[in-house]
């Protein structure tokens, strides 16, 4: 079934924590290529359901910025000339990147991310193209999500050999590490960033649901 475009928006919020109860005074901007039909939908979709909540919310149309612009730099310029957070609380700074892997936007997606955790923001990015990507990836709430990664990791952590089969008997066997971290990634951007070297917030990127990966990890800083 899928899902309507309030159901990807909601789960988008979701993934940045805001709700009803915690949503009043948090600021999110959206960033998105205006070229792409399905964003502009799905970017009015989040700016409507913050709007609910009491969430200050822009949505920018990086293609409009983009025009007769080449330099990214003045594109950053540009669009952050138009970005400004009413809080000086981090844990109140959102922001949604809609920007895709086009080579046209390969120069200032990343970048863009960059500024806005320069800014203590944390951005929940959705990279996709197509309508069928963003429903795969927002329409599950990240709860669930989490939920069914905590047990994989549960059953993963402390494990010295690890063997996977398909269906059609395609048999994957590894050693590992004990030692290694496992790290749920699945979209709770605030939840799983790592503080600063104080321990106070320090914002923060995350993709939405769901992947639990290994790393080298042994402290939060190390990621």
């Amino acid at each position: 079934m899928v899902a309507e475009v309030e159901v990807l928006a909601k789960n988008a919020l979701r993934c940045l924590d805001i709700n009803r109860e915690n949503g009043v005074n948090q600021d999110l901007h959206v960033v998105y290529d205006g070229s792409n039909p399905y964003k502009r939908q799905l970017a009015e979709a989040i700016q409507s359901k913050s709007l609910d909540i009491g969430v200050s919310c822009r949505i920018h149309d990086l293609d409009l910025i983009l025009e007769g612009e080449t330099v990214p730099e003045t594109i950053l310029n540009k669009l952050f000339d138009n970005v400004s957070y009413f809080s000086s609380n981090c844990l109140d700074r959102n922001a949604v990147s809609l920007v895709g892997l086009e080579q046209r936007y390969s120069l200032v997606r990343r970048a863009i991310t960059q500024r806005f955790l320069q800014q203590k923001a944390y951005v929940l990015q959705i990279p996709f193209s197509l309508p069928e990507t963003a429903q795969a990836i927002l329409s599950v709430n990240p709860d669930e999500i989490e939920e069914i990664a905590l047990r994989m990791r549960s059953e993963l952590e402390g494990a010295t050999h690890h063997r996977i089969a398909s269906p059609e008997n395609n048999v994957l066997e590894y050693k590992v590490n004990p030692n290694l971290r496992w790290v749920p990634s699945v979209g709770k951007v605030k939840k799983y960033s790592p503080p600063d070297e104080d321990a106070n917030p320090k914002g923060g990127w995350g993709n939405p649901p769901g992947e639990l990966f290994t790393s080298f990890a042994h402290s939060p800083s190390d990621y």
